[in-house]
């Protein structure tokens, strides 16, 4: 019946170090996945605000594990889908309307949860560095304005268009497909050389 002391001069007699606690294991194993160590920025975010942002490298984790990339890759595939065949049987909107407006109610929710989930884990200065989280949050965005149904002036009514390219939010799920979109991202700047250069 000996004491957690003991048991720490035991570890310091033998040259080892206590256990590590879930939080440390957890940064851990999200460093392993690419997911970064930890800004100092955010360090010191926890450091004012410890009971809102103590959860946030458990938060991470989860978000970066491989379940949930695939979970919201098959919701991103499933609205997909659905828009497709929303455009093939009720193009003109007028037939089935009440049962696709479900349909992009269930999904709207589901990605609002994600991104707000994704903002708590990143958050603030990584979630805003990554041009996929900025693209991610303006689709949201627009999906939830067309959602709630607020009036756009003018031309800003095109950009309720923008939630046909919820699809291209796979691109940051599957790294195939990311690597290429960055390669093709990468060599525009030239290609817009060239072109100019043609003329």
């Amino acid at each position: 019946s000996q004491g957690w002391g003991h048991m720490t001069t035991s570890f310091a007699d033998v040259g080892k170090t206590p256990p590590e606690g879930f939080g440390a294991r957890l940064r851990r194993a999200a460093e392993r996945k690419s997911v970064g160590p930890i800004p100092d920025i955010i360090a010191d975010k926890r450091l004012r605000f410890p009971c809102v942002w103590k959860y946030q490298d458990r938060v991470r984790w989860c978000y970066k594990h491989t379940w949930t990339e695939v979970f919201v890759a098959v919701v991103i595939g499933a609205n997909f889908l659905t828009n497709i065949v929303e455009a093939t049987f009720d193009p003109h909107k007028d037939k089935h309307q009440e049962v696709f407006a479900v349909f992009e109610l269930v999904f709207n929710i589901v990605f609002t949860i994600e991104l707000a989930i994704n903002m708590y884990a990143s958050w603030f200065a990584p979630f805003w560095k990554s041009g996929w989280n900025v693209f991610d949050f303006l689709v949201v965005t627009i999906g939830l304005l067309t959602t709630f149904e607020v009036p756009l002036p003018g031309p800003f009514t095109l950009l309720r268009m923008m939630r046909a390219f919820r699809v291209f939010r796979l691109f940051k799920r599957v790294p195939s497909l990311k690597k290429i979109m960055d390669s093709l991202g990468k060599a525009v700047p030239g290609v817009i050389n060239a072109f100019i250069i043609q003329i």
